[in-house]
């Protein structure tokens, strides 16, 4: 007698494609803002889409109180993008140090445990103080902001690294430089772009902050100052491209990640 074979469904997320999945959930929460925006009371808490469409074209066309989108845009990126920089080359040297000298890494992990928590709200005052409204203030805030997971997660990655395999290295005669590059960087290397991702969004989520000091563009300063004018369809506009950036260069990261280090794409 001839058994049937049982029939092994596939898993889910090898049927659906990660892109149709995001644009399946993104056009489920842009169907239920378009549902929540059709009554009296929705209308008056959230703007529409089609408001935030128009929204849209006019500050392309025009910019917002003086600012083209486009010189906003680019504004927002070279800050993120030098506070960020900043943050992956001192958290990498100083998470190396720390690893390496228990000295610095007594000396450094105090105060990077007393400021850590603290929201970068907290000292903006006291930045702006020290530092004036200029730029040098703007990217101090991003650099505390973002520094501390690359720090910590470098550190704790080198931390990781077995002994018996330094000990395997150093009985072939390998010097502490070609150790240090050929052992402990690339097991390091996952969790150090990891912690380089989160770093990003720890940026990116200070850069509010930032553009709050004296600033006349950048896509957080206008969500600032729409809100602040009730035009919540341009802060809508603000928020959704800061999404969409942010999203970008997060999709982008884990690209670099999956080409760098592929063993850990089932990690991500």
């Amino acid at each position: 007698m001839n058994r049937k074979r049982p029939v092994h469904l596939r898993p889910l997320d090898e049927i659906l494609n990660p892109v149709v999945g995001a644009a399946i959930s993104f056009s489920l929460v842009i169907v239920m803002w378009f549902l929540l925006t059709r009554n009296a009371t929705g209308a008056a808490l959230f703007p529409s889409p089609e408001q935030v469409a128009a929204a849209f074209q006019r500050i392309v066309r025009e910019g917002y109180l003086g600012s083209p989108l486009g010189q906003s845009i680019k504004i927002s990126l070279q800050r993120i993008a030098l506070g960020w920089s900043v943050c992956i080359l001192l958290g990498v040297i100083l998470g190396f140090a720390m690893n390496a000298s228990a000295v610095v890494r007594d000396a450094v992990m105090p105060w990077l445990a007393f400021y850590r928590p603290l929201p970068p709200l907290a000292y903006l005052s006291l930045i702006v103080l020290w530092l004036g409204v200029g730029e040098t203030s703007k990217i101090t805030l991003l650099v505390l902001a973002g520094l501390p997971p690359v720090m910590i997660g470098t550190m704790t990655a080198l931390q990781a690294v077995r002994p018996e395999r330094v000990e395997a290295f150093r009985s072939m005669g390998v010097g502490p430089w070609q150790t240090l590059a050929q052992l402990y960087f690339p097991t390091a290397l996952p969790a150090i772009l990891v912690s380089v991702r989160i770093s990003f969004g720890a940026c990116f989520a200070a850069l509010i902050g930032a553009e709050m000091i004296a600033s006349e563009s950048g896509i957080a300063w206008m969500v600032i100052a729409a809100t602040n004018r009730g035009a919540t369809d341009v802060a809508m506009v603000g928020v959704l491209l800061m999404s969409a950036i942010a999203l970008a260069v997060d999709m982008a990261l884990r690209l670099l990640q999956t080409h760098l280090v592929p063993w850990t794409k089932h990690e991500q």
